[in-house]
């Protein structure tokens, strides 16, 4: 693991310890299926990481390509998905916003705050808009989301993680309102018993319900649907935002 980079291996580390990694593949396949995208069908997964999503959709049948904008994470990726047994999806290196995948998709996917990274109007209608060329007509897109509830309340609050593999500490601070910049301290376990440490910053904005949908709109989208991960809607509460929406079949 001392190839990859410090922010690779410790995501890594958080989607194993964390996060219910379980709930989103349960919850994108779900999508998928309901939507008619059937095994064999092409999917994007975007900001895929290190692949926590991409890897068992491919196991199941469906013809994926990864993009991130981390090359140590892709890497982390690629390697993972060999140990599975695929070598055949294509790992691509791109920004949400500037996003130019090759050939055209039945899905584009992007879990996990992928979303929550675009802090400007200017980059979320950009990533819309080209997300929606990039679909087959009647294609879906879907994508999570951490709303304002989970959000915004982070703000002056400090997080750790600590584990025989590393540990991190996670300091959060208001920005401009609706942003969140995120400092993260990265401590790396080295073979000789020492730990390497290096420092992150991030920055992640807060989308309201009504927000995504005006932006989904905009960029053409039809059948918008904005949820909660069970599908109920979205309240002053709501820690997670689901969003799903379909490209118009035909001209318009």
């Amino acid at each position: 693991m001392e190839r990859y980079s410090a922010l690779a291996q410790t995501y890594d580390l958080w989607m194993r310890q964390d996060q219910p990694v379980e709930l989103w593949i349960e919850t994108y396949g779900s999508i998928l299926s309901r939507s008619g995208v059937k095994p064999g069908a092409r999917v994007a997964d975007l900001a895929c990481g290190t692949g926590g999503l991409t890897i068992p959709l491919a196991e199941a049948g469906y013809r994926l390509i990864g993009a991130d904008l981390s090359e140590d994470m892709l890497s982390l990726a690629r390697d993972k998905a060999a140990r599975a047994g695929l070598r055949d999806i294509p790992w691509i290196c791109q920004d949400l916003a500037d996003l130019s995948l090759p050939g055209s998709y039945d899905a584009v996917l992007c879990a996990c705050d992928g979303v929550n990274y675009l802090t400007e109007d200017g980059e979320i209608r950009s990533f819309l808009s080209r997300a929606y060329d990039a679909l087959m007509p009647g294609g879906v897109l879907a994508f999570d989301v951490s709303g304002p509830a989970k959000l915004l309340p982070m703000a002056g609050q400090i997080y750790a993680m600590d584990t025989d593999e590393g540990a991190y500490i996670w300091t959060n601070a208001s920005e401009d309102g609706n942003v969140i910049r995120m400092e993260l301290t990265i401590f790396l376990a080295r073979p000789d018993g020492l730990f390497t440490r290096s420092e992150e910053v991030h920055r992640q904005r807060a989308y309201s319900a009504d927000e995504l949908k005006g932006f989904l709109k905009a960029a053409g989208f039809s059948s918008v649907s904005v949820t909660d991960f069970t599908g109920l809607p979205v309240g002053k509460s709501t820690q997670r935002i689901l969003v799903t929406a379909k490209k118009r079949k035909g001209k318009g």
